[in-house]
């Protein structure tokens, strides 16, 4: 994408973008405790086949909570305003073979769904850079 939709964009892919391949290889996005929370949550309780048939993680970075939701449900979209986060989200999925995780350019106050569409949501680190937390919550 050549150009940002909105401000809250712009300034996200000024501050994070570049930062993008920082965060693909940081161990406290890669793998730390508060992943295997996230993990044990979403398994608890899952009915029928035990997996959701869409799951979205908001402000993904570079993928690694999407990632681990792959394992509990059949699509994730994993949504962040920034390229260069969603291209290094992009690049691991397919390093990892996951093949039912996509990305998507888009502030977690506007999410390309439609409403009860989605079965999981997760948000790991990301919260305190949504600059309208209720309106997040809203949508």
């Amino acid at each position: 994408m050549s150009s940002d939709r909105n401000p809250r964009e712009s300034a996200a892919q000024q501050v994070f973008g570049p930062q993008a391949g920082v965060y693909a290889s940081s161990p406290v996005h890669v793998d730390d405790p508060s992943l295997d929370v996230v993990r044990q949550m979403a398994s608890q309780p899952l009915a029928g086949d035990g997996r959701y048939e869409w799951a979205l993680d908001m402000g993904t970075g570079a993928g690694f909570t999407a990632f681990a939701m792959a394992e509990f449900s059949r699509h994730v979209l994993a949504v962040d305003p920034t390229l260069g986060m969603l291209q290094q989200a992009q690049r691991i999925a397919g390093e990892r073979s996951l093949s039912n995780v996509a990305v998507s350019r888009n502030v977690a106050e506007a999410l390309p769904v439609a409403p009860g569409s989605v079965d999981l949501v997760t948000t790991r680190m990301a919260a305190h850079h949504f600059l309208d937390f209720e309106a997040m919550l809203d949508e």
